[in-house]
């Protein structure tokens, strides 16, 4: 009888064990890879979800990786090296004319902090003509945007030649160095700006319904991946609201990020804009009439293989959990 009971003490504390280790188990960190295609100082909203445990408490061990392209970070994500990317919604939205599953989740940077840049001699973007504008790659959001301008003021994008020209500061190297006339940028580099150039136009005023950044996610992460998916949307809306409403300890942390100094102005320009135009929002709205609105102009420009309805790259059902756990509203 003896040997029975201590048999039966014996399984109870085993399975004990083995159900302690499996929720230890559960509760580790999931390992989530998070794209970025902005430059490292645009980046510190987003990466402030490293900060403060905001991962940490939805149980996400995140890990960011960078990109010089949207292309890039999109060929990436279609690979499976990473969970997620943040860019700009036009290589989605061409990308999916072409067949490729993507999927939309939200857009915390919807309004389009970035402009024209240019030589002081230029006085408008009419004066592009002839001249060489520098941008990223083929369809990335500086292409886009140029080409947008551009049209806006009836100029036909084929009477200027485009250069591509790697990130923010190469472009910025290309124009001082007479490689480029003008490039397209963001507007955290206004402050810095060399004599003998200038801003020549903004996309708050060019082209407001401009979207400039959107998290993307694969339809089989989405599916496989849900919860985890759900939690790191919450960790970066939680990241983001606490980066708008402490503004010292954001500058201090985007400075150590883009490795720039205390006098540097160009992390208070780009919070004090973002904040002005409200251009950064936590609860990562989806504009769906702004998407379609890229979408045509992206089938004006014959980039987009074909027509088709933008909802059908959006999944909106992430959202609203994420937002419940990270309590922002």
């Amino acid at each position: 009888m003896n040997y029975r009971i201590k048999i039966a003490q014996a399984c109870i504390t085993a399975l004990s064990l083995l159900a302690a280790a499996q929720m230890g188990s559960a509760q580790e960190p999931q390992t989530w890879k998070h794209g970025l295609t902005a430059s490292d100082l645009d980046s510190s909203f987003s990466k402030m979800a490293s900060q403060h445990d905001f991962a940490a408490n939805q149980g996400v061990d995140l890990e960011f990786v960078k990109f010089n392209s949207d292309a890039l970070a999109l060929k990436a994500l279609i690979a499976g090296e990473i969970d997620s990317y943040e860019g700009n919604p036009s290589s989605p939205i061409i990308a999916a004319s072409k067949g490729v599953e993507i999927k939309l989740v939200g857009c915390y940077w919807p309004g389009l902090t970035y402009g024209i840049f240019s030589k002081e001699s230029i006085g408008s973007p009419k004066d592009l003509v002839g001249k060489t504008v520098g941008i990223s790659a083929p369809n990335s959001l500086p292409d886009i945007l140029t080409r947008v301008i551009l049209g806006n003021n009836g100029i036909d994008p084929k009477e200027v030649k485009f250069a591509a020209l790697g990130n923010d500061a190469s472009r910025f190297n290309a124009l001082y160095a007479g490689a480029a006339d003008a490039v397209a940028a963001s507007t955290s580099y206004t402050p810095v700006i060399q004599n003998g150039y200038k801003l020549l136009v903004t996309a708050l005023d060019a082209a407001p319904k401009f979207v400039r950044l959107c998290t993307y996610m694969s339809p089989q992460t989405i599916s496989e991946r849900r919860d985890d998916a759900v939690r790191f949307l919450a960790a970066e809306m939680g990241a983001v609201d606490y980066a708008l409403q402490n503004r010292d300890e954001f500058l201090e942390f985007a400075r150590d990020q883009a490795r720039l100094g205390q006098d540097d102005p160009r992390p208070p320009y780009i919070f004090d804009e973002a904040a002005k135009y409200k251009a950064i929002d936590p609860t990562m709205p989806i504009p769906v009439d702004r998407l379609d609105w890229l979408k045509q102009l992206l089938i004006e420009a014959k980039s987009v293989a074909k027509d088709f309805n933008v909802e059908e790259i959006i999944d909106d059902t992430l959202r609203p959990d994420a937002l419940k756990l990270a309590k922002v509203d």
